[in-house]
């Protein structure tokens, strides 16, 4: 097809601004004849496609947010998750004393070993194990007598 005509065809469903009766004179102005794919025609054809897009973000802009399906999961998990946390810190506390104990039995029973050991004299050493009794006494006393004691 001849190009003049291929723009006379281009130009029809799209009018120019220009609004100039004579077609052949906006043809002549927007066809280049020794390129005929050149053309401002082409350039109409586009401005439709380029203000397509904004009315696209105007519908998202106007759709409603998707509702938030899992946010009483998320808050039961995050719930969980506190107490499964306050229970291991409860359980390393409890891990902690427990080994306390432990190591002071070890230094009692070896304090005590230590002074029912016979001396040079082949008795038992009974300043040294008064003194640790003493102490575990005391410990005893301490921990119960201070809330009953007058």
């Amino acid at each position: 097809m001849h190009p003049e005509r291929q723009a006379m065809l281009d130009v029809a469903p799209y009018p120019n601004n220009n609004d100039n009766s004579n077609p052949r004179a906006s043809d002549s102005t927007t066809t280049n004849p020794a390129n005929p794919t050149t053309s401002t025609t082409a350039d109409d054809q586009q401005q439709p496609d380029q203000e397509e897009p904004p009315s696209r973000h105007e519908t998202k802009k106007r759709r409603k947010k998707k509702p938030d399906y899992y946010t009483k999961e998320l808050a039961a998990a995050e719930r969980a998750k506190k107490q499964a946390e306050e229970r291991a810190a409860e359980l390393a506390r409890r891990e902690q004393e427990r080994q306390q104990r432990i190591a002071e039995r070890e230094r009692y029973r070896k304090a005590m070993a230590k002074a029912k050991a016979p001396g040079p004299d082949g008795k038992r050493k009974l300043g040294r194990e008064s003194k640790i009794l003493l102490d575990r006494v005391k410990k005893l006393v301490g921990d119960n007598g201070t809330t009953g004691s007058r």
